[in-house]
């Protein structure tokens, strides 16, 4: 009878194991699968500019150096030509119209090398106006904010229009899961 019982513990923990290894298993492969989508967004992303096209193992190298919990940014641009990225906030995301120097690369010469930033601070994501000629608008499902120079926090579901660029936010951690604001 006592056999039985140990035998019946060691099998409950042997299940229990087996259980947690794949589920760490599930959470790897869709962080290994979110970097390669976001490589494949980086090499997207710089495809305006020169010798800026970083291979998938670069970027996946560069990313497992970040802490897993980060927070990523995910930018749907709109306007001319319609586009979908995927950042980290870690390091600061410039928007502007020259390649390299900007995270988001926009449309428009006429413009300020960086019009605006997205970065993070105390684990919040922020959006701040660089250039006082551009007109930047932050929406927040009925409210409307036009930028000056401040920094503004912006969350899952805002919509930002910078000149004639219109840009959907949602926030994700590593994994993909959107975090509502």
């Amino acid at each position: 009878m006592v056999y039985a019982m140990i035998g019946v513990v060691l099998l409950l923990l042997f299940i229990g194991f087996h259980v947690w290894r794949s589920r760490k298993g599930e959470k790897q492969r869709a962080y290994n699968q979110k970097l390669k989508e976001q490589a494949l967004t980086e090499s997207l992303k710089n495809s305006r500019g020169e010798n800026l096209v970083q291979s998938m193992e670069q970027v996946i190298e560069q990313e497992s150096l970040i802490e897993r919990n980060q927070i990523l940014v995910r930018l749907i641009v709109s306007g001319r030509q319609n586009r979908d990225y995927v950042l980290s906030p870690q390091k600061e995301i410039g928007i502007g119209w020259i390649p390299g120097k900007n995270g988001l690369v926009v449309d428009g010469e006429n413009m300020e090398q960086k019009l605006c930033k997205i970065f993070l601070f105390q684990n919040q994501v922020y959006l701040q106006k660089l250039d006082p000629a551009c007109l930047a608008i932050v929406r927040r499902k009925k409210n409307q904010m036009t930028l000056a120079g401040q920094a503004v926090r912006i969350l899952t579901g805002d919509k930002i229009q910078i000149g004639d660029i219109r840009i959907m936010i949602s926030l994700m951690d590593y994994v993909g899961n959107t975090i509502q604001g």
